[in-house]
Order: C-alpha cells, then sequence, then structure tokens
C-alpha cells in the first residue's frame, strides 16, 4: 500500500486475522506448487513471506522512493573500463564481485522501509574494499538514525544517501552501531567514522547492456532500482528470475538491490546477479539472478554508483 508520494505506508499485522493468513498462505502455497510443476527458469519457494500479501511486502520490506527523486549525478561515459580490464580488452562474458571479496553478507533489513540504507551501505562497503582492499561492513542503523535526507523507514533513496555520506564525513562501522530495524535518535560517534572521501554519486546513461557492464567492472557493484510487486519475485527460490508480468515502468520500482555480476546462463540465458536486503534464507543465499531480456523488472532503468575522491 502507497501513500502519497509513492511513499511505502507501515501497515499492522493485526488487521488480517488468523484465518486471514491462513488463505494467503495456502493461496501461496498454491501459486508456487502450480510454478513449479512446469518447467521454468527459476523455482519458488514458500519463505517468511508466505502468509502476507505481495502489496503487504512491499509496503513492509522494499522502502525505493522516485517520487521527485530521481537520480541527478553526473552521467557515466564507460571510462575506467580500459584501466579495469587493461586496453584493448573486451567485456567477459561473466563477472562477479563477490568472486573477488568485495561484499559482506547479505543482511535482512526486517519490517522496515529501508532497503535505500541497505543498498547503499552494501555499495559502500564495494567501494572501499575496491579502494582499500580491506572488507569492512558499515552500518545500515548509522543512516537510518543520522541521515536528513531520507525519510527512515518510510522511504529514500540510495544515492540521496551517497549525498548525506558526503556531507558527513563518512559512516560508522556496523559493529560499533550495529541494525536494530526501527530508527532512533542519532547517536554516531565522529570519532569512529569510517572516512570514505564520498565526492557524490553517478548515474549509468545511457544504461545500455554494455554500458552497465563496463560501468560494474570499472566502479564496482551499483544500485538499481528493482520491481518487487510481484509474489513471484518475492517467493523467488533459485534458477533465472523471468517472470515476463515484471515490468520495469517507474510505478513499480519500490525496492533498491545492489547489482553485483552478470553472466551467462547456458539453459536459463543471460541475467544479472542481484543482491537482496531479506537476508541470507532469501533466493540464493540473499541473491537472485534476473533475465537481462527486455529490461526485465527495471535493472537497468536507474543505475548509480558512488564516486570517491
Amino acid at each position: 500500500m502507497l501513500g502519497r508520494g509513492g511513499r511505502a505506508l507501515n501497515l499492522n499485522s493485526d488487521i488480517h486475522s488468523d484465518e486471514d493468513r491462513m488463505n494467503m498462505f495456502l493461496a501461496r502455497k498454491q501459486a508456487i506448487d502450480e510454478h513449479n510443476k512446469n518447467s521454468k527458469t527459476f523455482k519458488r519457494a514458500l519463505n517468511n513471506f508466505a502468509d502476507m500479501s505481495p502489496q503487504e511486502v512491499v509496503a513492509r520490506h522494499t522502502g525505493l522512493v522516485l517520487a521527485n527523486r530521481k537520480p541527478k549525478g553526473s552521467g557515466y561515459d564507460g571510462r575506467g573500463l580500459g584501466r579495469a580490464l587493461g586496453f584493448g580488452a573486451s567485456l567477459p562474458r561473466r563477472f562477479d564481485w563477490r568472486d573477488r571479496g568485495a561484499l559482506t553478507e547479505p543482511r535482512n533489513q526486517g519490517s522496515c522501509g529501508c532497503c535505500w540504507a541497505f543498498a547503499a551501505t552494501a555499495a559502500m562497503e564495494a567501494k572501499n574494499f575496491i579502494r582499500t582492499k580491506r572488507l569492512v561492513a558499515l552500518s545500515e542503523q548509522n543512516l537510518l538514525d543520522c541521515d536528513t535526507i531520507n525519510d527512515k523507514c518510510e522511504g529514500g533513496t540510495p544515492w540521496d544517501a551517497f549525498d548525506w555520506i558526503q556531507s558527513n564525513g563518512g559512516q560508522e562501522e556496523n559493529e560499533k552501531y550495529p541494525y536494530e530495524v526501527l530508527p532512533d535518535r542519532c547517536r554516531q560517534d565522529r570519532g569512529r567514522l569510517w572516512r570514505l572521501q564520498v565526492r557524490g554519486y553517478m548515474s549509468v546513461v545511457p544504461a545500455s547492456e554494455d554500458n552497465v557492464m563496463a560501468a560494474l567492472i570499472a566502479e564496482g557493484p551499483l544500485t538499481v532500482a528493482v520491481n518487487a510487486v510481484l509474489a513471484s519475485f518475492q517467493d523467488y527460490q533459485e534458477g533465472v528470475y523471468s517472470d515476463p508480468e515484471c515490468s520495469a515502468a517507474d510505478e513499480f520500482l519500490h525496492h533498491s538491490m545492489v547489482l553485483v555480476g552478470y553472466g551467462d546462463d547456458p539453459w536459463d540465458g543471460p541475467y544479472w546477479t542481484l543482491r537482496n536486503s531479506w537476508g541470507r534464507d532469501w533466493g540464493e543465499a540473499g541473491y537472485i539472478r534476473v533475465s537481462r531480456l527486455n529490461n526485465l523488472c527495471g535493472v537497468m532503468t536507474y543505475v548509480v554508483f558512488p564516486s570517491l575522491d
């Protein structure tokens, strides 16, 4: 359920009776069983969303708000790819930042519309690793409590988070400022900030497959806007997600995720690898592979990464 300006509204689970929950569970189970009977590129499974409606999942477990907040950073034109691959080299058929140790374990945003904080934090962790060769878990709670640009559990964008990190001078470590699901007063200690020298963000424009791949390899994991509205997406278990109903229209792009890789499955076709913020129990250990065909789910619509000095 979305409120004014496209913001996700918090729902009270008590408005649904036990019978309602059971009916939602049975409907999901039936849909999953029917899907898995057929030959598909991906499998679905019951998970923590099994007794929730798709709309409720969007309201509680996403949080990207695009209304009046679309990215305005400088466009990325592919510079840096030659430095990353060697001049004259072509794009590899497969690439994944997990293979290079640039990513911490996927974490779970829980019932708070702050995917923006998790996507921004994962991108900053990877950028820091690429720069320093140190993998440090940074604090989403620091953003949730102290970021004055975004709207805490009511939503926001990772690019606004990058701007706030720039003005703040850095971000605290997760160990010192752990995630609590709900926002609290700002308790950051400026002496503990991991100073990242952020100078804003850049957008991949135009977001062709080759440009996105080049930016991914040269600059690190990228934040993307994704349609996570469909039950088939929420129930994803494994394989290359390919539901043709997953629209790329802005009105459905309520979730921010992190693009970490790409490849080409011999059976299921070309895909993007995305990191989610629904915990390791969801999908392929917290990740999903989404078909690269036809900009499925809007993956290439808003592609943004932090820029460092």
